[in-house]
């Protein structure tokens, strides 16, 4: 045993440094995103359908929200900032807190006033849309902390502080809603622990990066994080849109409860967005540090390995997801399987417009991906009319993978011209392999189609995950090659 342990230890020696912090970024990601798989169950079986439906919809209202709260500083203006200002690091990490702090600031105060004069503009009580904007914050501040942690592979800091802000704010809300003893006060309950457990958390991060260096407020670093982010409204709000907006649709054409349903299957569904997160946090360092350098080689074979790599094992997880579901809650919500496929394919497609958007967001060329990213949400948004009332709340998931798959493709094309337009044909065709990406796409498609076909069939099922299980044994040389 010991000599294993030594074996292991030493092959993990050998891995750089992109391999650990990815390897560990899965596991930061496994345990925000396990956490809230575990803690499904007793939400499920705590509240109602309906209480659950109304929670899932208040969630949706955060990641609208977020999107003008948030210029959503943490994802592109932050790691460019990182590249940009890296002598400075600490001062461009204080001035981004000020600046969110400011801007959500702003945007609650502008809400809550309209939500006062105008009720029924959105259709949550008027303290959960105040609480929508505490929860904002509390996410906001750690994801910021957190893209500096990933940017500068610190991958312990950002494990230990992971499990803290998703194991205790968790805790916490299971406690809460299982003490409130009126039914209709569970939904309540649920979101303002959640918010208040996060801010406590937030509170701690703001005060640590204050301490080192208490600069919220740096005028160019605003006037640049402003300036790269405003433009991008529209793209964050339209991915937004695309996976939001189906809850909000069908509880409106439907009800609340056909609406946690489907957000049941779909955060199961999600799991797959555990490793594609983690991929994807630990090659954008990668590819930004490698298009500074002006070195190309290798970055297209990477990004098809990688897509590759998520799609096998997107086509496991489409191959448990029904036993996921049973163990996920009640068997009411066992008619939700049928999305499961086209969610988990839905990752897949995000995860090649992130590797692509990629080099759209390094090179500054902003208005591309804001015009994939509205028609894609456009379409969604007239296919989810047309089809929920039809097909049922199934029929959100279908249109969404549609919309994903259209804006993968847009964004091969764009970003194609923008590595053209930077560093010439020979330096794209290093960049990336279309061709290679959308064969790998096309083949997880047709897989995630058969995982539908066999979920009658666990038998089927369990021999093809064993036998996957078994050559990724023998090809883990490989795989680790992939990954590196």
């Amino acid at each position: 045993m010991s000599d294993l342990i030594k074996k292991i230890a030493a092959e993990y020696d050998k891995m750089p440094i992109t391999t650990k912090a990815a390897v560990w970024f899965t596991i930061c990601n496994c345990i925000s995103s396990g956490i809230t798989f575990l803690s499904m169950p007793l939400f499920t079986r705590l509240m109602s359908s309906s209480q659950y439906g109304l929670v899932t919809v208040y969630n949706s209202w955060v990641q609208m929200f977020s999107v003008f709260a948030t210029l959503n500083l943490s994802a592109g203006a932050f790691n460019n900032g990182m590249v940009k200002f890296s002598d400075d690091r600490n001062r461009y990490s204080s001035s981004m807190q000020g600046l969110f702090s400011v801007v959500n600031l702003v945007v609650a105060l502008a809400v809550v006033c309209v939500c006062s004069l105008t009720p029924g503009a959105v259709d949550l009580p008027l303290p959960l849309i105040a609480c929508i904007f505490v929860q904002i914050f509390a996410n906001q501040i750690f994801a910021l902390w957190s893209a500096r942690q990933r940017y500068e592979y610190k991958y312990r800091s950002l494990l230990a502080m992971t499990f803290v802000f998703a194991v205790a704010v968790t805790v916490f809300s299971v406690v809460i809603v299982a003490l409130v003893p009126d039914e209709s006060a569970k939904a309540t309950a649920k979101v303002f622990s959640s918010a208040f457990g996060g801010v406590l958390v937030a509170l701690g991060i703001i005060f640590a990066t204050q301490k080192k260096c208490p600069k919220p407020f740096v005028g160019k670093y605003w006037k640049f994080a402003f300036n790269f982010s405003v433009p991008l409204i529209p793209h964050y709000l339209s991915l937004i849109v695309l996976g939001q907006i189906d809850r909000i649709m069908i509880a409106s054409m439907i009800d609340e409860s056909a609406a946690a349903h489907y957000a049941v299957a779909y955060t199961i569904g999600m799991a797959l967005s555990i490793i594609s997160s983690a991929l994807n946090s630990s090659i954008v360092p990668w590819q930004f540090e490698k298009m500074k350098k002006k070195d190309f080689d290798g970055m297209s074979k990477r990004a098809t390995a990688l897509v590759a790599f998520l799609s096998a094992v997107g086509v496991l997880v489409a191959l448990v997801s029904p036993e996921i579901l049973y163990v996920a809650a009640p068997p009411e919500y066992q008619e939700a399987i049928i999305v499961m496929p086209p969610v988990v394919l839905s990752i897949v497609f995000t995860f090649i417009y992130n590797v692509l958007s990629n080099y759209e967001f390094y090179y500054m060329e902003n208005m591309f991906i804001s015009i994939a990213s509205m028609i894609a949400a456009v379409i969604n948004v007239v296919l989810n009319s047309v089809f929920i009332p039809v097909f049922g709340f199934a029929a959100a998931a279908y249109s969404t993978v549609v919309c994903y798959g259209l804006l993968a493709f847009a964004h091969t094309v764009f970003s194609l011209f923008v590595c053209r337009k930077h560093v010439g044909t020979e330096g794209a065709k290093k960049m990336l392999d279309p061709k290679s990406l959308w064969l790998v796409a096309g083949a997880a498609a047709a897989a995630m189609l058969v995982c539908y076909l066999l979920y009658p069939f666990a038998v089927i099922r369990y021999i093809t995950i064993a036998v996957a299980c078994i050559f990724a044994v023998f090809k883990h040389d490989t795989i680790r090659g992939v990954l590196s």
